[in-house]
């Protein structure tokens, strides 16, 4: 189960350094689209999307102290 959890953290690192790499030109591409009213249905970071972000990252953090959990139990059998 280690190596799950090490595999799990090494993709958790991979995700967050892909984020971060197309946050800007995600953003760029976006506000260009929506200055030229191109593409209509693409709109503005909202209050909603970093709620979202909140609950993905509350989440994330349930799963990871379920796994501790789980493994914590194996290792007492």
């Amino acid at each position: 189960m280690a190596a799950d959890q090490a595999r799990l953290y090494k993709l958790i690192v991979i995700y967050k350094t892909q984020s971060y790499r197309n946050a800007g030109p995600d953003g760029l591409v976006s506000e260009f689209y929506l200055r030229k009213k191109c593409m209509s249905f693409i709109t503005g970071t909202s209050a909603s999307d970093a709620f979202s972000k909140t609950r993905y990252q509350h989440g994330l953090l349930e799963l990871d102290n379920r796994l501790k959990v789980e493994l914590h139990t194996e290792k007492m059998r």
